[in-house]
């Protein structure tokens, strides 16, 4: 077999020669990357190969990807899985699909599962005390915010009316230029119908919805604001769990036949924005507080009712009040922390599900603290299969990725 076509995870059948009679690998060698570099190096064109059927040698790269689960990233994905019951939910599964699509974006740019190709972790260090925040005082904080662009409020003061038409929420997005551009290459990548190309934000409307289209511009007027005045990889990591957590919901919610998909997304979006707020306003005091929640084992919200003084839940609610979010969004993102046990209903299993699994396909040591533990009834709920969630993780993170590509490209 030529050289060219050769795969990693295939073995010789025989000894592998170079012209000069040198041995470069014995018969039985299982072809690594290492390999194949060699084979080019000696300029080595066909080789003796062992023929494997199709089924046989799926299996194998199975395994393979198995091994690097077990071997290569457990530290990282211990650490996400911390206190979860592997019994409950296939976290297995999911681990290998997370770890498949790594090794594919290993030389990509956007920052996908870049933790998972590098030697170091975090290091970690218990801190025996943390000064406490006497008080967030968040209409002063928020008041300092003069840069908040007026685009922002004029699309959230929208979601209010009961009844937003088409024609407002054309008339908004066409007034910002470099908002339309993008917000017409998500849509497009989100509808992915074939032969159909979207060119008006009115058809953006036609297909996702007034409310899902408006959420899209408010996130794009967001992250300008952000990369224009103080950009940092900390943002980024927390808009791209933003997007990747509202896509799920929103597949997950459209693909068990749940309805009002549109207000998934939105929930998806804004769920952690208390999270960016701590992250930004008392950057000391809460990697201090997500320290503490890594080394001593506490659970995030209590950590943060006890040094900050409130949870990043309450305080998502009250920062989406300010902004003027309607109250409706205000109270799913208070209340996003429900205990486990009170997750009685299909909304409420789809945003647990889709948070794991935007926190898998996003997770970085760096910034975060483990996942929720799974709820065995949320997951009964929803009536997934093993089979059909891998396909889940895999249409999530493509959408997802493409989306935060296009938000973030100029």
């Amino acid at each position: 077999m030529t050289t060219s076509s050769l795969e990693i995870g295939q073995t010789f059948s025989g000894d592998v020669h170079v012209t000069n009679g040198r041995k470069l690998f014995s018969a039985g060698h299982v072809i690594t990357e290492q390999t194949l570099r060699v084979l080019k190096i000696w300029g080595v064109r066909d080789v003796p190969l062992h023929e494997v059927a199709d089924s046989d040698f799926k299996a194998a790269q199975k395994d393979k990807i198995n091994d690097v689960v077990a071997e290569r990233f457990t530290p990282a994905m211990q650490m996400l899985f911390r206190d979860n019951d592997i019994g409950t939910f296939p976290i297995s599964c999911l681990l290998r699909e997370c770890v498949a699509l790594a090794d594919k974006a290993e030389d990509s740019s956007d920052g996908f599962f870049s933790y998972l190709h590098t030697s170091s972790m975090p290091n970690l260090q218990s801190f025996n005390s943390i000064d406490l925040v006497p008080s967030i005082d968040l209409d002063e904080i928020l008041s300092g915010y003069d840069g908040f662009p007026e685009d922002l409020f004029a699309l959230t003061n929208m979601l209010n009316d009961v009844y937003v038409t088409s024609e407002a929420v054309v008339a908004a997005v066409d007034k910002n230029k470099r908002v339309k551009d993008k917000l017409l290459k998500i849509c497009e990548s989100l509808i992915h119908v074939s032969n159909c190309k979207i060119t008006s934000v009115y058809s953006c409307t036609s297909f996702l919805g007034n409310r899902t289209v408006l959420y899209l511009a408010i996130m794009l007027v967001y992250i300008h604001h952000v990369q224009d005045s103080y950009n940092s990889a900390m943002m980024m990591h927390y808009c791209r769990y933003a997007i990747t957590t509202g896509v799920a919901a929103r597949y997950i919610a459209s693909s068990i036949g749940v309805y009002r998909r549109e207000c998934f997304f939105s929930s998806g979006l804004l769920r952690d924005v208390g999270c960016v707020f701590y992250s930004r306003n008392f950057t000391d005091e809460y990697e201090k507080v997500r320290q503490k929640v890594l080394c001593d084992g506490l659970c995030l919200c209590a950590a943060e009712e006890k040094y900050m003084k409130m949870n990043h839940a309450e305080l998502g609610g009250r920062i989406l009040k300010w902004l003027g979010f309607p109250a409706s969004m205000e109270k799913s993102v208070q209340e996003h922390h429900t205990a486990s046990t009170d997750i009685t209903t299909k909304e409420h299993a789809v945003m647990h599900i889709a948070e794991i699994v935007a926190k898998a396909l996003t997770f970085d040591p760096v910034y975060d603290v483990p996942a929720p533990v799974v709820n065995a009834a949320a997951w009964e709920m929803l009536n997934i299969t093993e089979a059909t969630f891998t396909d889940f993780v895999k249409m999530i993170y493509i959408k997802s990725k493409e989306i935060i590509r296009l938000a973030y490209a100029e």
